[in-house]
């Protein structure tokens, strides 16, 4: 296969038949949507009811007894399909892409073979169950250059043959932690930007908290930063340097 992409779920009930209502609308030729979910049994067993019943793409759904973190659960993923995929990407229940990412961002890397990760702009809204593009009032286009490459990367599995796995341990900003260990590795010549914006990243109340604006985010970046300095490098997580380009006009915007 193509993609894997690495679904790690929560109580997602929420946001999950959105979710796969617009999967469903996408291109997933080649593309395996591999969830994960650590919710407790009766909310899996309701779970696994809307998937078996309303997906209509390639997919895998696995329940774990016990709540593992982020990177825990992408490595675990990974460590099962690495052998037979070219790519990874993380799809988060509450977000929203273009039917053609993962169509758009596999043709990018195939284009520049020099590139380990491509990223792009991604949009930024509090408004719930929108179609792609969004429109809702409020939508804003935002170009991430932080070391978390913003919502929506797409990497080689070829990366963790170079670098290794995420850290299970983190909690919160495993995924910068990686991007820095390729960035250490090799420079910032393997990371590339996709012109469009191809993502839309949903703000609720469950994602500011774990995200680093309310406490138990803030707490979880704390730990991370002492995972780090107990290996000895410096913290990879920089203050953000996110340009707002403003509200998201479709058809015009580029990176």
């Amino acid at each position: 296969m193509k993609v894997v992409g690495l679904g790690s779920l929560y109580e997602p009930l929420p946001f999950l038949e959105d979710r796969i209502r617009t999967l469903n609308d996408s291109v997933l030729r080649d593309v395996l949507i591999y969830w994960v979910d650590c919710s407790p049994p009766a909310v899996f067993e309701e779970v696994r009811r809307i998937v078996e019943d309303k997906c209509r793409f390639g997919y895998r759904l696995e329940h774990l007894p016990e709540r593992t973190t982020l990177y825990w659960t992408w490595n675990h993923i990974i460590e099962k399909t690495r052998e037979c995929t070219e790519f990874f990407t993380p799809i988060n229940v509450d977000d929203l892409q273009d039917p053609l990412y993962f169509q758009k961002m596999t043709s990018f890397l195939d284009e520049h073979p020099e590139f380990l990760i491509a990223t792009c702009p991604w949009l930024l809204t509090d408004a719930k169950g929108q179609d792609w593009p969004p429109t809702a009032t409020g939508t804003h286009l935002v170009v991430d250059t932080r070391a978390s490459l913003g919502h929506f990367p797409m990497w080689r599995s070829a990366a963790h043959d170079a670098v290794g796995l995420f850290d299970p341990a983190m909690v919160a900003s495993g995924d910068w932690d990686f991007w820095d260990r390729i960035r250490e590795r090799f420079g910032r010549g393997k990371f590339g930007v996709h012109p469009e914006p191809l993502g839309c990243h949903l703000l609720h109340e469950n994602n500011l908290r774990r995200t680093g604006t309310g406490p138990s985010g803030e707490c979880g970046q704390a730990w991370d930063r002492r995972v780090i300095a107990r290996r000895g490098r410096a913290s990879p997580v920089p203050g953000a340097r996110v340009r707002a380009e403003g509200p998201f006009v479709p058809g015009r915007h580029k990176a």
